[in-house]
């Protein structure tokens, strides 16, 4: 069984890829969550542990589908 944040870890790394093939900038991204640019890179860093509410926004912002 994987680990809660591996497994968060994996999904923040599947919307980054949508972000990145949609051609989308973090800046683009944070204007759209209320966020910095830096901020969003934090997200997609998971340094910390990043409440699941952000991460729904954050896929929101990109328009990825959580299923």
């Amino acid at each position: 069984m994987n680990h809660p944040t591996m497994i968060g870890r994996e999904i923040v790394d599947q919307i980054a890829k949508i972000r990145y093939d949609r051609r989308l900038t973090q800046c683009q991204i944070g204007a759209r969550m209320g966020i910095s640019g830096p901020a969003v890179a934090h997200i997609e860093s998971c340094r910390r542990g990043t409440k699941l509410s952000t991460v729904v926004r954050y896929a929101e912002a990109v328009g990825a589908k959580l299923t």
